[in-house]
Order: C-alpha cells, then structure tokens, then sequence
C-alpha cells in the first residue's frame, strides 16, 4: 500500500480516492476547526439544497413541478414530504406563536354560546396548536387516496398521489401564509376574521383547480375539472365520517372527565 492509499476505517477496504469505494465512507480527517466548520456548511448547505428552487418553481407552475418530480426531476428540488412539513412547521410558528392565533379563534363567537361548545372549540384550537405540522402531513396518504379514486382513470399510483397532494400542501400553506398580515391587522374585528377563516378554505378549491390542470396538462380541462369536484366529494365525505369520530371521541372525554361542564 502506497502513501495515497489508507484503510478504511468503516470496512477495511483500501481507499484510493476521497471516500470508500464499497461503503462511502470519507478519507480519514483528523477533527479540527476547519473539520468542524465544514460540518456546520454542510447542514446548512443539505438543510437548503432545493428549498427555495422549489418554492419558486411551485409558486410558477405548482401542477407541473409535482409531475416533473413523479417522471424524475428531482435532482434541484427538495424533498416534497419534508417540504410540506418543514412549511406546515413554520406557518404554524408564525400564527400560534407570533400571532397568537389560537387566542383569535377562541375569542370568535359560537353559534349556541354555552359552555361545552365553548370548552370543545377551546381543545379543538390547542390540538391545532400542538399538532398542526404533524396533522398537515398527516391528511396527506387522506387526500391522496380521495385524488386517487378521483382521479384513478389516468394511471398515476397511489403513492404518486401522496407525493402529488405533498407538493400542494405546501402550495395551501404558501399561499395562505400571505394571509397572516391581515389576521394580524385586523385581530380586533371579528367579522374580518371570520371572512378570512373562511376565505382559508374556499380558496383552496380555485387552488387544487390549477394544480390539476398544470398537473394533468395532457387532459381536457373538462375532464379534470370533472374529476377535481370528484375528488372535492370524496374528501367532504372523509372528513364529515372524519369529523363525526372525532366529535363523539371528545364528547365521551368531556363527560368521563369534565361531567360538570353539562350540568345546567
């Protein structure tokens, strides 16, 4: 073994390059600060990698970055999972934490004013706040499997649709995160609350619109404007079933655990 080759320290194969040909492992280093400063660039650097390419490329043309990445585009762009994450995370810290939001919510009149409706919107806003990125991601294999069967006709897997449904979440967030400004202006008017609220919703019908055409550009905007109410239908059936478990499951906690709430 010559003064350019060294063992490597992982599997004992001779290196002659920079890194192990059988396991990858780097030439050894000796640690020091050049090491070290190394380390912090490179999480910087792995932590970036693609994250603004794709969210410019999604703000351009959500539908086809989504079917660029399924047909093997994927070299600049960051991984849409953790993207829909990472988004979901911020936007969560932005509205709980900065803008407190939750307070917002719990200040919104309720349609019967008695206190178990109350009680139920207030554990309904700090599971929200707890959980909100997790929940984000967690709809997704939900949506998916509604795009899916909606849109099964053309051919693109199940786990296609997952990564589908990441790339528009991270849209829904995005574009919606533009909104916060005006929960934060207008926080004392509840009726420009409760518009905003429901503008958070409405808008993502035009949204999932034209992530599909850009999507299914081959097809006929009939067609998949056809199978975007399909999928809208299914997903309402979801969560209303979704909704309905989640209802009786909290009732039975507040009576086992809070019986006093229901006493007139």
């Amino acid at each position: 073994m010559n003064n350019s080759e060294e063992i490597c320290r992982s599997c004992n194969t001779i290196i002659t390059e920079n890194y192990c040909a059988n396991c990858g492992q780097r030439r050894f280093r000796r640690i020091d600060r050049g090491y070290v400063l190394d380390e912090f660039r490179s999480i910087f650097i792995a932590s970036n990698k693609g994250f603004f390419y794709t969210l410019r490329k999604l703000i351009q043309n959500p539908g086809k970055t989504a079917r660029e990445y399924i047909q093997g585009n994927r070299q600049k762009h960051y991984k849409p999972i953790l993207l829909s994450l990472l988004l979901a995370t911020i936007a969560a810290f932005i509205s709980f934490q900065l803008m407190d939001m939750e307070k917002m919510m719990n200040e919104l009149p309720t349609s019967t004013g008695d206190m178990p409706t109350e009680t139920f919107m207030e554990g309904y806003m700090g599971i929200i706040k707890n959980y909100y990125s997790l929940m984000m991601v967690g709809i997704i294999p939900l949506f998916a499997l509604a795009s899916w069967m909606g849109f099964k006709k053309y051919g693109d897997n199940y786990y296609e649709h997952i990564v589908a449904n990441a790339f528009f979440q991270s849209l829904y967030t995005l574009v919606t995160m533009f909104l916060y400004p005006f929960y934060y202006f207008f926080s004392e008017n509840t009726k420009v609350i409760m518009l905003i609220s429901s503008l958070v919703f409405v808008i993502a019908i035009p949204l999932y619109l034209w992530f599909m055409f850009g999507f299914y550009a081959d097809k006929k905007r009939s067609s998949v404007a056809k199978r975007v109410l399909l999928t809208i239908s299914i997903i309402i059936v979801f969560f209303g079933i979704l909704f309905v478990i989640l209802t009786v499951l909290f009732t039975v906690f507040l009576i086992i655990f809070k019986p006093k709430l229901f006493e007139k």
